[in-house]
């Protein structure tokens, strides 16, 4: 179904991109609705190697797949979305202030949702930066949390254009 209804709207080779990017199980356990948000809501375009893996992609690490993008679609203002775009950092720096860091609160290291995180303002501080790599790609930013460092990472695409991929950045919320 989805599939035919991406092929229907001509967005067949943006479907298959994203389904490449699910390993089997996420294929087998994802819903349609969280696959047709990360279509709708991504935007392309982003003129980046990392579009698939690090903006269009619904998998940041190992929480449950949620149509996180319309959800911070309909909680930003566009005038919000648009700042984080063209500065990313500012998207650090308010969840330095938003998200207060409470590893004692999740004993069991099981990840809260992005819009969990959002609601409360209290995570962990992976649930954290799942959160911020949510945010993130929501606005247009390519974001990822490396898989061997654990590091939070993101691209600027707006404030170098001089740069094809633009210039990657690591995430610290410790420092101001």
């Amino acid at each position: 179904e989805f599939l035919e209804h991406a092929a229907a709207t001509g967005k067949v080779e943006l479907a298959l991109s994203l389904l490449e990017q699910l390993s089997e199980k996420d294929l087998r356990d994802v819903r349609r609705e969280v696959l047709d948000d990360h279509i709708r809501n991504t935007p392309a375009d982003i003129p980046s190697s990392y579009y698939c893996s690090a903006l269009l992609n619904p998998r940041i690490a190992t929480e449950e797949l949620t149509a996180y993008k319309s959800f911070f679609r309909s909680v930003l203002d566009a005038e919000t979305a648009e700042a984080f775009r063209l500065h990313p950092q500012k998207l650090v720096e308010w969840c330095t202030k938003h998200i207060v860091p409470n590893d004692s609160l999740n004993s069991q290291r099981i990840p809260m949702s992005p819009q969990g995180v959002w609601k409360s303002g209290i995570a962990d501080r992976r649930s954290r930066d799942i959160f911020f790599v949510a945010m993130a790609r929501s606005v247009g930013i390519p974001a990822w949390i490396d898989e061997v460092t654990g590091k939070v990472r993101y691209q600027d695409l707006a404030n170098h254009p001089e740069l094809k991929e633009g210039a990657t950045y690591d995430v610290d919320f410790e420092s101001e």
